[in-house]
């Protein structure tokens, strides 16, 4: 009798029990990891999502305080928000205002080094515009949707972002070219001899200033600016600086405006001219800037104009940037087409501002008040 034994082969039942055993496994890890997968991408677009809110709001708070500033009209300032909002999105979709988002209030500090606090205020008292950034049920954009619905029955979310847009108070000095080119008018050559058109045969440098003159636009300008200035919910300080061959201060840093126009109207009675020296203007309002007169925690800002090219004085770009170190801004304005234009931009560049120009008086009337409208405004929230 033949006896058969079967043998099995004990590697290949080792791999199949393997087998049977990873894919019960599998089958419970793999929809958490699925799960898993979609709740940290959720977590991820969550975040993403604040951070444009943030962003947003910010620029929509920007916008607010700056049409604030210039206007005083809250229907406007909500304008100016949901414009911002418009282009910054937040989850692909616009942020929207109404204006139960926004409060007007004023923002005050005690000291250099304490915080900036809000309470609410009138609009004529106002210098801030807080602004809530909204996505939620209750806001007019809505919630945001979950980049990946139906995990955990968790369909959206809600996110809230604020921000205090601030018109911070400045100590100004105007910086103002009184050289011999000043007598002219904007239209005219300003070239001696002759003598400016507007005025008499014998005049001379001495005399009163010519009726149409580059100076009296300028004094023009000024009063457009500072009657601008004086209807600002905020405490500017100006000062006045002209220059000439150097730089002198007329009036030191105050609130009263009329002291700047009566130092103006002073030179209009005896117009001396000379020569152009801007380096000089520029030093000069930087000492102002640094005296026990101005204040340690405002804005400091310089607006200097000229006429013409610099035939005096150091290199007036190497002083803006000086200035700028010391944390002055520099605003450049130039008047007429004899003005240079390219050298003033550059010292704008240099004391971190912005160049203006004007052809005619009436632009520059234009371009004083735009100035005046635009002081810097500060994110304290």
């Amino acid at each position: 009798m033949i006896t058969v034994i079967a043998k099995t082969n004990d590697k290949t039942n080792h791999k199949a029990n393997r087998g049977g055993a990873i894919l019960p496994l599998v089958a419970i890890i793999f929809p958490l990891l699925l799960l898993l997968s979609a709740v940290a991408i959720n977590i991820a677009y969550m975040q993403l999502s604040r951070t444009e809110l943030g962003i947003s709001t910010d620029a929509a708070g920007r916008a607010a305080g700056r049409m604030f500033a210039i206007t005083q009209d809250e229907g406007l300032a909500l304008e100016a928000a949901n414009e911002a909002g418009a282009i910054n999105f937040v989850a692909g979709k616009e942020l929207r205002f109404s204006a139960a988002d926004l409060e007007f209030g004023k923002s005050m500090r005690v000291d250099e080094s304490s915080r900036f606090e809000f309470v609410t205020a009138s609009p004529q008292d106002s210098n801030s515009v807080r602004i809530m950034g909204n996505r939620s049920n209750s806001s007019l954009s809505g919630p945001v949707q979950t980049f990946l619905p139906s995990i955990l029955g968790v369909q959206d979310f809600e996110l809230e972002s604020t921000t205090i847009s601030t018109r911070i108070e400045a100590d100004i000095v105007l910086v103002l070219d009184r050289s011999g080119s000043m007598a002219y008018s904007d239209t005219e050559p300003a070239v001696f001899p002759p003598v400016p058109a507007s005025a008499p045969v014998e005049w001379d440098f001495g005399d009163p200033v010519p009726p149409d003159s580059r100076w009296l636009d300028a004094i023009a300008a000024t009063e457009v600016m500072l009657n601008t200035l004086d209807t600002s919910p905020g405490q500017e300080l100006i000062s006045l600086v002209t220059y000439a061959d150097s730089g002198r201060i007329d009036t030191p840093l105050s609130n009263n405006t009329a002291d700047v126009l009566s130092a103006m109207t002073n030179y209009s009675t005896a117009f001396e001219g000379g020569g152009t020296n801007i380096a000089g203007g520029l030093t000069a309002a930087a000492a102002e800037l640094s005296s026990n007169a101005a204040r340690k925690f405002s804005s400091k800002v310089v607006i200097v104009l000229t006429d013409g090219k610099v035939s005096a004085g150091p290199d007036p770009v190497s002083v803006a940037g000086n200035l700028a170190d010391q944390g002055i801004l520099v605003i450049a304005v130039t008047f007429s087409n004899e003005a240079d234009k390219e050298l003033m931009a550059k010292v704008a560049a240099a004391g971190n501002g912005f160049h203006r120009h004007a052809e005619v008086k009436e632009e520059l009337r234009a371009v004083f008040k735009e100035i005046s409208q635009q002081l810097p405004t500060l994110m304290t929230q």
